[in-house]
């Protein structure tokens, strides 16, 4: 009698992208996202929050908050452009001299975020990036807040990614991608029990210019 044979499942087409491509996380990567919130947070809240900044990406203890659900109407209020700050974030350290260089180079850059799919928060984000940087990014794509990156992570050829959330950084090394972590108050940590091949952990971008310049 013959014997189911197992069929295995195709590997999904890899076909963005270039894999000299960087692949770019935008809040706290490229927009000081955290740097904006703090003041909105403070001013909603009534109250000051630790300079330090959150140890945890859930941010509701660094909020005061009772739970994760209340951190998030609170994030959704804001990134929906409450306060007027959302639209108007400013780079970080290093981020625009680091990306003109890149695509002066001829490197394909595209960014992942996710900061919403309502169209208006994905208008003031796309805005905001071409004001700061230019027209320098290939894709801008923008998902919900909790919502996963490794599909999309997935379609791309194999590249290098920069995140500085810890679950998306995995994701990207899960999917092939060379990853860069850049430490923050919520991921730090994470870093000293997580030695893993295609992750390495920066300061920020002059550490990235730097090792990709030695690639």
């Amino acid at each position: 009698m013959s014997q189911a044979q197992t069929v295995p499942t195709p590997t999904p087409e890899r076909f963005r992208g270039h894999p000299d491509a960087l692949l770019l996380d935008c809040d706290d990567v490229l927009l000081s996202w955290l740097g904006g919130f703090h003041g909105y947070a403070e001013k909603r809240l009534g109250r000051s929050l630790c300079p330090n900044g959150p140890s945890s990406f859930d941010l509701h203890e660094w909020l005061g908050l009772n739970d994760v659900g209340e951190a998030l109407e609170l994030v959704r209020d804001f990134n929906e452009g409450d306060g007027g700050t959302f639209g108007n974030l400013e780079p970080l350290p290093g981020a625009v001299e680091c990306l003109t260089a890149f695509s002066e180079t001829g490197r394909e850059l595209h960014i992942i975020t996710a900061c919403s799919q309502d169209p208006r928060v994905v208008a003031m984000r796309k805005e905001n990036l071409r004001r700061v940087f230019g027209d320098v990014f290939v894709e801008i794509h923008c998902v919900g807040m909790r919502d996963s990156k490794s599909p999309l992570l997935g379609e791309y050829h194999a590249a290098t990614w920069v995140e500085d959330k810890f679950e998306n950084a995995i994701a990207g090394v899960e999917t092939g991608h060379q990853t860069y972590l850049i430490r923050a108050s919520h991921n730090q940590h994470r870093e000293a029990d997580t030695v893993l091949p295609g992750l390495r952990w920066v300061d920020g971008w002059s550490d990235i210019q730097r090792f990709e310049a030695h690639r």
